[in-house]
Order: C-alpha cells, then sequence, then structure tokens
C-alpha cells in the first residue's frame, strides 16, 4: 500500500463524511485508480484529511505447478500489486515446487486453498489413522494411478514415489518442513473477501446465503487447525458451483473462482451494471491454455 498524504483542511463546520477523489496516474502505470480520503484528525480546528491510494489487487487460480505461467504474470506485476491466489498451486504441471517457490517469495501475497491443497493437507495432518489413511489412497494412490498428477508433485519436490502410502506421507512432510512450504499449505485461507470481492477456489451456492457458507468456511478451517478434515468442501471442489453465474442474494460483491473451465469460454465476466458480479478464472493450463489474471482496478481479465 502507497503511503498516505496528509493535507490540513480548515472549516467553520466540521461534518464527517466520506470522500472519493480520482487520482492522475504516474507515468509508469498510465492507470486510473480510485483513492480514499477520510477525515483522519481534527485538531486546533483544521481537519487533517488523508489521502491513500486503494490496493491494486490480482486474482489467479488454478496454477497448477505451470511455473513458467506464473513467473510471467509476476514478472508482470512486480510489487506494483497485492496478490491474491484461489487455490490449485500444486499437481498437473511439472513443478508445484517451484510455484511455491515464487509464491513465498511475493511481498505482498494471500495463499487461498483449493481442493488440491486441502487434500494434500487432509492427507498430511489429519490426526485420525482411518481417515488420514483414506485422504492418502485419494491423494497419491487412486489419483496416481489415474493421472500421474501428484507423482509429478512428488517429482518436482526430489521425493520418489515409495510403495507405501505412509512412507510416502512422511517423505513429504518432512520435504516441506525442510523448505519453510509446509507454514504456507497450513495457513491457507479457504476464502478471501474484502470491500470490493469475494474469492473462493470453486463458488458459493446461490440458493445459500454467504453468511451461512462463510460459517461453514471458518469451522472447517477451525477443524483444520485441530487436525481434522473430515470431508471434501464444495466451495472448493464443486464443478457445479464453479460454473454457477448467480451469488447468493447476500453478495454484492464481484466473485471471483477458479477450479473447472465455464461452458462458454468466450464469457468469463458477468457484470452488474458496469461493475463485474462474477468472475470465473480456470483455463485449463495443462492444455496449453494461457493463464488469466483478473485485475480489481480495471475489472477485466489479462492473459499470460
Amino acid at each position: 500500500m502507497a503511503p498516505a498524504t496528509q493535507w490540513p483542511y480548515s472549516w467553520g463546520l466540521l461534518r464527517l463524511a466520506t470522500f472519493s477523489l480520482s487520482v492522475a496516474p504516474d507515468a509508469a502505470h498510465q492507470d486510473s485508480f480510485l483513492s480514499r480520503i477520510c477525515l483522519q484528525t481534527i485538531w486546533d480546528g483544521a481537519v487533517y484529511i488523508e489521502v491513500s491510494e486503494q490496493q491494486k489487487t490480482v486474482v489467479m487460480t488454478d496454477v497448477h505447478g505451470y511455473v513458467d505461467k506464473l513467473w510471467l504474470a509476476a514478472d508482470c506485476y512486480g510489487d506494483d500489486v497485492g496478490y491474491v491466489m484461489g487455490g490449485d498451486f500444486i499437481n498437473k504441471g511439472p513443478d508445484s515446487k517451484g510455484v511455491m517457490d515464487i509464491l513465498a517469495e511475493l511481498e505482498d501475497v494471500v495463499l487461498v486453498s483449493g481442493n488440491h491443497e486441502w487434500a494434500l493437507m487432509a492427507a498430511l495432518s489429519e490426526g485420525d489413522p482411518e481417515r488420514r489413511r483414506a485422504w492418502l489412497e485419494r491423494v497419491w494412490l487412486r489419483a496416481s494411478n489415474n493421472d500421474g498428477t501428484e507423482s509429478h508433485f512428488l517429482a518436482s519436490y526430489g521425493i520418489r514415489a515409495y510403495r507405501r502410502a505412509e512412507d510416502v506421507r512422511a517423505a513429504t512432510l518432512e520435504r516441506l518442513q525442510e523448505l519453510g512450504h509446509y507454514p504456507m499449505f497450513e495457513d491457507m485461507e479457504l476464502y478471501y473477501e474484502d470491500g470490493e470481492m469475494i474469492v473462493v477456489h470453486a463458488g458459493l451456492d446461490p440458493q445459500v446465503s454467504w453468511k451461512k457458507q462463510r460459517d461453514e468456511l471458518d469451522d472447517a478451517k477451525d477443524l483444520q487447525r485441530e487436525s481434522v478434515f473430515l470431508h471434501h468442501i464444495k466451495q472448493l471442489n464443486s464443478r457445479r458451483l464453479s460454473r454457477e453465474v448467480k451469488r447468493p442474494k447476500d453478495v454484492d460483491k464481484t466473485l471471483v473462482t477458479g477450479h473447472a473451465r465455464p461452458r462458454r469460454t468466450d464469457r468469463r465476466i458477468w457484470r452488474n451494471s458496469s461493475r463485474a458480479a462474477r468472475v470465473m478464472l480456470d483455463s485449463a493450463l495443462s492444455a496449453g491454455n494461457d493463464m488469466l489474471v483478473y485485475e480489481s482496478w480495471s475489472g477485466s481479465i489479462r492473459e499470460f
């Protein structure tokens, strides 16, 4: 966030209010964006008005180990923006470790879990042995036998495919902790929300209030902290929700998701008046497609 500027302004009659001000773009970015003016201090008859640039945020989802795509976007935006990563950073692509290395270096980043990260953490840290065995089989045995996606993850971390799933678990846990990546997975949020948008990996059920779904996600996160992973979470795992255009009735913010390609790939933003209401970002990088990045300040999608 850029530093604030304080302007003194004297009023005979002080009225507390909120203002908006258009700030001219600087030469480097040539972008227009809003800044907030708020009454900060009243002292000796002067009103000090604080001007702060609005945070410019980009959202990406479903990087899936394709480190070259993430690198292109990170190199383009640099430290001038905040990053919200909407889940599924790992598996499928060749370099999950490289993706996590870049995310660890970003100055301003929020990591939101996808279904792949959720399943990984369940397999690594579920406290109940029976449930952990089920997650292990789902993550490494069944998935690897089907398409090898988890074997790509293991290879990127230099972990050989042990015959026993528990041996894979132990080696993975040790490697992630050694590299400092385990806390990144452990601390991932299940959603992101600010004054303008909500980011969740797959989607929200339009028939259920956001308040109720947010409470459910918070409860699931609390259980995770106690090493309890009871089931997949539909807001992270449902293809139906990822393709749902409607939002819950109590949501008036932009809802940004990934997880599955929309049925109409020629339309990924649905607008309410001039503002983006619904954004779908998954582009199936494994099929050779470009990665899609949502820019909060422009309300548009950019391809990399």
